[in-house]
């Protein structure tokens, strides 16, 4: 990656927008090219200053005070039946804008759900290419989860899933959702699944999801205050049953 096109990327990486592999290929230059690390302090220094900048200033209670007395003489010249109207343009326009808004939180929603379902199963491509899948080679689960200390600011559980037929095979640190996370590895036949989890962040516990995107087959969950992404090329079935062994062992 070149310098001119981490200037055209280094916005979107600061609203979090690229997915995993360009963002390791943009961080890897940066690292190495004095000038993008600049740019790049420059953006997140604008972008704090925009953040705890004050934008307004809030009117005198002297002017709410005159605005509201003006609105109360229009009242009372209006007719009677002619004030009801308003009422309801206003009641209309609420109702409309509440509506509006549901529609593009919605939306949003499901953009944000798709880029990362997106963000999983490119990472999953990734670890399957040359030695990347597991960084700790291991079916001991008491060997796993300590591997991990240290390397990231939470812990989880590591189950051992080998007498249901998802044998632990390692596990690796990856990169997803704008942040490093932990991936379990566990195998169904030579079909590997990687299971990631990172933290919540206040989300309330989910039901899983279950979606097939680029061919292969992914669950998303929240419980235990962590967040749950699991994805492979093993039939939807064999998935299910894997995520009911992940959530009750």
């Amino acid at each position: 990656m070149d310098c001119a096109r981490v200037q055209e990327l280094l916005h979107l990486h600061a609203d979090g927008e690229l997915d995993s592999l360009t963002t390791m290929e943009l961080d890897r230059h940066v690292e190495n090219c004095r000038r993008c690390a600049a740019a790049r302090h420059g953006l997140a220094s604008v972008r704090a200053t925009m953040g705890v900048a004050v934008l307004y200033e809030r009117a005198p209670e002297s002017f709410r005070n005159q605005i509201e007395a003006s609105l109360d003489r229009a009242a009372g010249r209006a007719q009677p039946r002619m004030s009801i109207m308003p009422r309801w343009l206003a009641m209309a326009a609420v109702i409309g804008l509440v509506a509006a808004l549901g529609i593009t939180l919605l939306i949003n929603n499901s953009r944000s759900t798709h880029q990362l379902a997106s963000e999983v199963v490119a990472d999953h491509v990734r670890s399957m290419m040359g030695d990347h899948l597991v960084d700790v080679h291991s079916s001991e689960k008491h060997v796993v989860k300590p591997w991990f200390q240290g390397k990231l600011d939470y812990s989880f559980d590591v189950t051992d899933l080998a007498s249901s037929g998802f044998p632990l095979v390692g596990g690796r640190m990856d990169y997803l959702n704008g942040r490093p996370v932990a991936a379990l590895v566990y195998s169904r036949g030579n079909h590997p699944i990687n299971l990631f989890i990172w933290p919540a962040s206040g989300q309330a516990a989910s039901e899983p999801a279950f979606r097939e995107q680029q061919g292969y087959h992914l669950a998303a969950w929240t419980d235990h205050q962590m967040t749950y992404w699991a994805v492979s090329n093993v039939g939807e079935a064999d998935l299910q049953q894997f995520v009911a062994q992940v959530r009750h062992p």
